[in-house]
């Protein structure tokens, strides 16, 4: 515990309660026999601000590490804020299938992504987070933000690629917030389900980890109804308890309409003057 509490300490921002517990909960999963760890959390409560961490966490442990977002927006975000270059999910399994059918040149992923990032970032960046040759690589560690955004088709190709392609062992982090909307397509999620990834992917899960913390500081309307849906959303309540919430907040300044016409009369008359300040709530995508 001292040696973990250490490692938390030489990181470079404050973390929370639950921050601390997520990358202790880490730290046990790197040496653990388990391949799956899911961390789960509303907006602004730190969840892609542990990317960093668990790189760093990884690369004391002798883990490769390769950070992932579901959509570019997402990967950029990751880049952005932990300064690790990242890329699509729809990439990794892209540049592993050119590997198996020989189209390029490199042999594995984990060659390709240091080649290929050592041109557009700091050669030193790349190899920071990536074993010295001198050590022993125990395997890779491959970060998901926004997991709930994959169906099960992208889930089960993704994670067949990382057991077939990962040096030595592997381990993949689900990040995500699991109540946000459903793959297109799909009614539920499963990129957050313990029970659907340990029976349908054959991962063993170490643990399920909710962040609830926010770190951001803004208040409003607008924030106090997104506290009071949200344990619908994960209850799956009736769709008529969420009308009713939120049409006893439509008369304040931020919300203004409910129902179909109205929402498009309204968006379109937003969009015209500031299209980043509109917020839909819609029950799928």
């Amino acid at each position: 515990m001292e040696r973990k509490l250490d490692r938390i300490k030489n990181m470079a921002y404050k973390h929370s309660k639950d921050q601390i517990s997520a990358i202790e909960t880490f730290i046990d999963f790197l040496n653990n026999d388990s391949q799956a760890l899911i961390i789960t959390g509303s907006a602004g409560t730190g969840k892609t601000s542990l990317i960093k961490d668990y790189a760093k966490a990884s690369k004391q442990s002798n883990w490769n590490y390769i950070p992932l977002g579901v959509w570019g927006r997402s990967s950029s975000a990751v880049t952005q804020i932990t300064g690790i270059p990242a890329i699509t999910v729809a990439k990794y399994i892209k540049i592993n299938k050119e590997i198996l059918d020989n189209k390029i040149d490199e042999n594995s992923f984990t060659e390709w992504y240091k080649k290929q990032y050592s041109k557009r970032f700091l050669a030193d960046l790349v190899e920071k987070y990536f074993s010295h040759e001198k050590n022993e690589v125990k395997g890779d560690v491959i970060v998901v933000d926004e997991s709930s955004c994959l169906d099960d088709d992208a889930l089960i190709q993704f994670t067949n690629f990382c057991i077939d392609n990962a040096v030595n062992d592997f381990k993949l982090v689900f990040i995500g917030d699991d109540c946000q909307l459903p793959p297109i397509g799909q009614e539920e999620s499963n990129g957050l389900n313990k029970p659907w990834i340990e029976s349908n992917l054959g991962l063993t899960v170490s643990g399920v980890v909710e962040l609830t913390e926010s770190h951001r500081t803004s208040e409003g309307p607008l924030s106090e109804l997104w506290e009071e849906l949200r344990p619908l959303a994960k209850s799956g309540a009736s769709g008529e308890q969420a009308r009713k919430i939120i049409l006893n907040n439509i008369n304040n300044k931020e919300i203004v309409g409910f129902g179909l016409k109205h929402v498009i009369k309204e968006c379109a008359e937003a969009y015209k003057k500031a299209s980043d300040e509109v917020v839909l709530i819609t029950p799928r995508n």
